[in-house]
Parts: structure tokens; C-alpha cells; sequence
């Protein structure tokens, strides 16, 4: 629904039902007057976000009326922009600072969520570098992207182990060189850089071999050491382009389910990973990172898995405008669907006795019953290890 696609305009759902709360209540105590304090609360912050948002539009309404307040609209934006750049995000969406096409880099983005945020992005005009482990998903998602793009967007792909420090770093190197417009290659780093590889095994705990144990924390958490190591440096001595890191987690990461003992452990790294990763940027106003936790995904990685309590899963799209919503507004945390936060504060509420017997009724503890997975990708030879 439009209606609810953006943080704030969601958020009025809240306080209607606060206010209709505390308005239906017919026992005036302390439970009354608690909620319609917080009701009220929320109403003046809401208010205040509101007219923050459209503060720039009332004033270019007035300068058209007043033209001695013709600079006003002007100074509103660099306000709006200073303070979403010092990562308060309040919805304002900051605009490029360069008239270039912006570089996104997708890790396994040959299939599933990535290949449909790569996508989502070449549909902008962004240029789109891809790296994925599986050299025959890689060429025909470029093949694919390339007819999307019709030249309005370069494809670049690579066969890259993102599990490897070394790969890693080879990669950028010969990325460097397709990139690079000067006779001397210096540096390529993308302005957008999507950290979606990740794998899955659905065994309980006594079934999971070291080598798949060590294989998927290589994939799921060491892939975001080695990406963001090998980047960052570049991102804040260039403080002249605009750029965001997005990992996607998953809300597997709040919260441990059978037979994703792995998984869940390594998504809930990623959730921390991505949180201090904030913290040191924090003070660099052109850098900024999201994390992005969605629901079950329909892209075939946890084919044959139940849904908890019939809650259809997401489909690669919805998730892909949600990654380049976030990146629009420079969010923190995007959780998808976003009534799912009312599972994450409730479980840091609630006593686990009670939350075991929630996640009973919404089926998690036999989801992975039926799980079969993706099949494995194949392994990659030499020739496919280059830069298209």
C-alpha cells in the first residue's frame, strides 16, 4: 500500500491505534493517562517529522509569495541534508553529489535477491558490478542485465569467492582496471555496495560438519570483513562521493530456530557487524550503512521450508525496492515486513517460556521439516576467474 511505504507514514498507524486505545479506555487510572501521554508524545513527534519532511516545500511556497525569503527553501535543504548525512534519518532523501552514474557492487548477485536488486538498480541507470561464486549463473545474469540495461548501464561481472580475503582484493584490482578512465588505475570502489552472499545448510546441530560450518561463517559473516576492510579505507579519504554499505541479515538474526543454528548465529553477526560498523563511520557525513532483515524470501535458498502461521513469503522484488528505499533515505534498519519489529521488541519483553510457546504456534520449530535447499553451485575453473 502507498499509503504505508515510507517509516513515518507507517508510523501513524501506531498512533491511531494508541489514541483509540486510550480513548475506548472507560477506566480513567494510571494505565489511561500513561497511554495518552505516549499518545500524545507521539502525535507532536510525528507532527514535528512531518513538517521537517515538507519544511523545504512550505518555504519554496512562500518564496514564490515573499521573495525576500527566495534563499530560505535553499538553506532548509543543506540543513535536511546535514543532518541525514550525520545519520539521524528522518526520511529526507539526500541527492547525489555527482551528475556521474553511481557504481553498485552486488555480492552473489547472479541469482535470487541479488540478481533482482541488480535489476532494480540498472532500471535507474545505476552501473552495476556483480560477483558470484557460480560461473554459469553469472553469465546469464549478465546476459539478462545487459538486454535490461540497452546501454544506458554498464555490466560488469566476476567470478569471485567472497569467502577469500585474496579473491576478494583480486577482484577490486581488475575491477580497477575496467573501470578506471585514467591511462593510471589508481582505486575502484563502488558508491553502493550490497553485501548479500550467503549461505544456508538447514541441519540441526549434531548433523553440521565442521567444514559446512566453517564454509557458511566464511560466506555469511568473514565475506563482510573482507568486502568492507578491502573498501572502507577508500570511502573516507574520498569525501567527495556519497557512499552506502547495505548488509543484508535477515530476521533469522533476532532470534534461533531448529536446524539454522548456523545460520541464525551467523545472521545475527551480521546484525552486530553492520551496528558497529555505524559506529565507526558515524563521524564521516558521506558514509552511511543499512542493515536490512527480511522475512523468508521465495528465491529458492530455503526451498521447501514451511511458512510460520501461513504468512506468505516475500518475493525478490518487494525486497529490492525495500534495499534501494533504504539507500534513498540512508536508513539504519530495515526490517521487511515491518510489522515484524513488533516481534523484535517483544521478544526483548516477553520471558522465554512464553516466547517459546509463540514460536510453536507459529510453526518455526517445524519449518525446516521439509527444507530441501538450493542445489550447490558448481565449482568455478580457472577461466571463469576474470572480469568480463
Amino acid at each position: 500500500m502507498a499509503f504505508l511505504s515510507g517509516p513515518i507514514d507507517r508510523s501513524i498507524v501506531l498512533v491511531v491505534v494508541v489514541l483509540a486505545l486510550s480513548c475506548s479506555c472507560s477506566v480513567y487510572g494510571w494505565f489511561t493517562k500513561t497511554v495518552g501521554f505516549v499518545g500524545f508524545v507521539a502525535v507532536l513527534m510525528h507532527t514535528l517529522m512531518y513538517l521537517y519532511r515538507y519544511s523545504s516545500c512550505i518555504a519554496e511556497a512562500l518564496a514564490t509569495k515573499v521573495p525576500s525569503l527566495a534563499t530560505v527553501p535553499q538553506k532548509i535543504r543543506q540543513f535536511q541534508g546535514l543532518v541525514d548525512n550525520d545519520g539521524i534519518g528522518l526520511g529526507f532523501p539526500v541527492p547525489e553529489r555527482s551528475v556521474r552514474r553511481p557504481q553498485v557492487l552486488i555480492t552473489g548477485g547472479a541469482m535470487g535477491l541479488g540478481y533482482q536488486t541488480a535489476t532494480a538498480f540498472v532500471a535507474l541507470g545505476h552501473d552495476i558490478v556483480i560477483w558470484d561464486i557460480n560461473p554459469t549463473a553469472l553469465r546469464e545474469a549478465q546476459d539478462k542485465l545487459v538486454a535490461l540495461a540497452k546501454g544506458r548501464s554498464a555490466i560488469r561481472t566476476a567470478v569471485v569467492d567472497v569467502s577469500s580475503e585474496e579473491s576478494v582484493n583480486a577482484a577490486i584490482a581488475a575491477s580497477s582496471q575496467c573501470f578506471s578512465s585514467s591511462p593510471v588505475v589508481r582505486f575502484w570502489s563502488p558508491d553502493i555496495v550490497i553485501l548479500n552472499a550467503g549461505l544456508v545448510n538447514g541441519k540441526s546441530i549434531q548433523d553440521t560438519t565442521t567444514a559446512a560450518l566453517q564454509r557458511l561463517f566464511a560466506v555469511n559473516v568473514f565475506q563482510l570483513f573482507h568486502v568492507t576492510r578491502a573498501l572502507l579505507p577508500e570511502f573516507i579519504r574520498d569525501c567527495t562521493r556519497r557512499r552506502h554499505i547495505v548488509v543484508i541479515g535477515s530476521i533469522a538474526g533476532f532470534a534461533g530456530a531448529k536446524s539454522l543454528a548456523d545460520y541464525t548465529a551467523s545472521k545475527a553477526a551480521a546484525n552486530i557487524f553492520t551496528e558497529a560498523l555505524q559506529m565507526e563511520i558515524q563521524n564521516y557525513n558521506h558514509l552511511s550503512a543499512t542493515l536490512v532483515c527480511p522475512y523468508l524470501i521465495d528465491t529458492g535458498m530455503f526451498a521447501g521450508t514451511g511458512r510460520l502461521a501461513m504468512i506468505p513469503p516475500l518475493t525478490p522484488d518487494e525486497v529490492a525496492q525495500h534495499i534501494i528505499r533504504s539507500v534513498q533515505y540512508r536508513r539504519r534498519l530495515v526490517v521487511i515486513p515491518w510489522l515484524f519489529n513488533a516481534f523484535v521488541g517483544v521478544k526483548a519483553l516477553l520471558p522465554t517460556e512464553v516466547m517459546k510457546y509463540i514460536a510453536m504456534i507459529l510453526g518455526a520449530h517445524s519449518a525446516m521439516n521439509t527444507f530441501t535447499g538450493r542445489a550447490p553451485a558448481p565449482a568455478a575453473t580457472p577461466s571463469d576467474k576474470k572480469t568480463e
